[in-house]
């Protein structure tokens, strides 16, 4: 019986630790508060562009230091902090475009 439950225990450890590694979508706010959930983000045509977080949240480009979804990871670049630049490379030095 001990066996069967420390399997079981196993098995659930296992799955919540896969859960989470293939959702690693989150948001990293100018506050230093980090959000985990659906990340999105929005460019209209003719207004503001924003991130949209779990469907329902919108948050301006000015409240959000970097953010990841399925894309990849995107950050604010030096001395333009009106746009997002994707991290191609992830090394000692990163690569953005």
């Amino acid at each position: 019986m001990l066996k069967v439950n420390i399997l079981f225990l196993f098995l659930m450890l296992f799955t919540f630790l896969h859960a989470q590694q293939a959702d690693s979508s989150f948001l990293h706010l100018s506050t230093g508060e980090k959000k985990f959930s659906k990340v999105e983000f929005n460019d209209p045509f003719l207004s503001r562009s924003y991130i949209l977080f779990n469907d329902s949240t919108r948050y301006e480009l000015k409240e959000v230091k970097a953010y990841q979804n399925s894309d990849g990871y995107f950050a604010k670049y030096p001395g333009r902090s009106a746009k997002m630049v994707k991290r191609v490379i992830a090394q000692k030095k990163d690569v953005w475009w």
